[in-house]
């Protein structure tokens, strides 16, 4: 069944990102935080990247597809770009006002890379076991 693959597919991607991303926290911070904003990889992206892989599989080259793909860059482009843009501003506002919290709300381009990387990677794993 198309749906029960392609919803499988973004759900193990999503909660694998979230393990990785709660790894990595605690490696770097020294805590395990899985749902934090930013760090590496991109929720966002890999669900995007799962989706638009999941997609294809099941129409092909479809204006679906484009759909899904188009919708994809956009989320994945906020991701680095705009919420990136974020916590830079949060950073220069609490060295002005000498503030203690440091928010990061935002992706490099690398942990958006490789969350989408990673979205494809398990839905081609999930469709070949499936097949």
């Amino acid at each position: 069944m198309p749906f029960l693959e392609a919803s499988f597919s973004v759900v193990l991607a999503t909660i694998l990102c979230f393990l990785i991303k709660g790894i990595t926290s605690w490696r770097n911070d020294g805590a395990f935080h899985p749902f934090g904003l930013g760090g590496m990889p991109s929720a966002h992206s890999t669900a995007a990247g799962a989706l638009a892989a999941a997609v294809f599989f099941e129409t092909g080259w479809s204006v679906l597809f484009l759909v899904t793909v188009v919708f994809g860059v956009l989320v994945v482009r906020d991701a680095y770009g705009v919420r990136w843009e974020v916590t830079r501003h949060s950073v220069a506002l609490n060295k002005l006002t000498k503030g203690e919290t440091y928010l990061r709300t935002g992706h490099t381009r690398w942990e958006a890379i490789v969350g989408v990387a990673l979205g494809v990677i398990v839905t081609l794993v999930v469709y070949g076991v499936w097949a």
